[in-house]
């Protein structure tokens, strides 16, 4: 398949540069939002695009399988860099 080679050297480096960049000591993950209503997640995730510049790939959305006495939650979640006091993002 043409371009698959230049594709997936693409994704290696895109995962190094994000190991470095989500590692150990960069920083924390802030949960911003924790439901279990996908359309709540959805909603909210939409006003995050629309009230303010925030880098998506900064963003993590956690799935938290459940079963039967613990129903699935959904965590958001924004990395804020080390160098930010907690409280100002």
């Amino acid at each position: 398949m043409a371009g698959k080679r230049k594709r997936r050297e693409q994704e290696r480096e895109r995962g190094r540069r994000d190991a470095v960049r989500f590692g150990p000591g960069a920083g924390r993950w802030d949960v911003l939002l924790e439901t279990r209503d996908q359309a709540e997640l959805r909603a909210h995730m939409q006003r995050l695009r629309a009230e303010r510049q925030i880098d998506r790939s900064a963003v993590r959305v956690d799935t938290l399988c459940g079963r039967l006495e613990r129903p699935t939650t959904y965590r958001l979640s924004l990395f804020v860099p080390a160098d930010v006091p907690p409280g100002r993002q």
